[in-house]
């Protein structure tokens, strides 16, 4: 399972949503920028780190060979089953310990890509909801998840989640 299908994308989305991170304090904190790369260091703003560049990267694996027709699914359950890996382990270890700490956030980013990919691998795989109905709800869905991103990148909900941590 952890040949090069799953080490190129790997260091691929990692890197990406690693620069990714800066990229809105390197655009002059440009709001367009805003909408894709992080804000702030609120646990919601990171989960753009894996969200956009995991489905940029979907899209093109998908368009070059089409070899998976439960794809857009598959991506979706991958994604969102990574973002929650993120959010949990970020959670649970913070309660734990009290405080946030830096290269354990770097670290939980990287399970998050590891877990995106292995569920979207394994969804794939034994061709799980195939069909044109999954697959255009799951094109929805991340379309939705995108405007919700842009949404409340400037009018978050008052929930924990889109608070930035205190230092």
């Amino acid at each position: 399972m952890f040949n090069k299908k799953f080490w190129i994308p790997f260091f691929i989305i990692g890197i990406i949503g690693t620069l990714m991170h800066f990229i809105y304090e390197w655009s002059g904190e440009n709001p367009v920028v805003g909408l894709f790369a992080p804000i702030n260091e609120s646990i919601w703003e990171h989960q753009k780190l894996l969200f956009f560049p995991s489905i940029a990267y979907s899209a093109f694996s998908y368009l070059k060979d089409r070899k998976y027709p439960n794809d857009p699914i598959s991506t979706l359950f991958g994604v969102i089953s990574g973002m929650l890996s993120i959010i949990t382990l970020y959670y649970t270890y913070k309660g734990i310990i009290g405080k946030d700490i830096g290269w354990l956030n770097i670290v939980i980013f990287y399970i998050g890509v590891a877990v995106f990919l292995i569920t979207k691998r394994i969804i794939r795989k034994n061709r799980v909801l195939t069909g044109i109905t999954p697959n255009i709800a799951a094109i929805i869905i991340i379309l939705i998840l995108s405007i919700l991103f842009g949404i409340w990148t400037y009018m978050p909900p008052k929930l924990g989640i889109f608070t930035p941590p205190m230092a």
